[in-house]
């Protein structure tokens, strides 16, 4: 699997701007990609982190969800993703075989 851009990279982006990701999985692969991200959802993750620090509790990422991805050909899947708010976010592609 190739994730587009890759796991890791850091990107500035600004509110307003359309982020886009992709995953490359071999063309005979059968099943559904989705992105797991955090963007959109920065009033849970300061929510969470503030009961953390205050509660002394363990975060449980509440803010991360699963978007699906669309077929663009043989083995490619991608995502828009709006910028609507500023903030430090993360997203990373995964993909579920059919039957999982």
């Amino acid at each position: 699997m190739q994730q587009t851009p890759a796991p890791g990279t850091f990107l500035r982006r600004f509110a307003g701007d359309i982020l886009r990701l992709s995953l490359r999985v071999p063309a005979d692969w059968r099943g559904r990609a989705f992105v797991r991200t955090n963007v959109g959802h920065a009033r849970e993750a300061r929510a969470e982190r503030l009961a953390a620090a205050l509660d002394a509790r363990a975060p449980l990422a509440a803010d991360w969800r699963d978007w699906p991805m669309e077929p663009e050909g043989k083995g490619t899947w991608s995502i828009r993703i709006p910028l609507a708010a500023p903030g430090l976010f993360a997203a990373k592609a995964l993909f579920l075989p059919d039957g999982a």
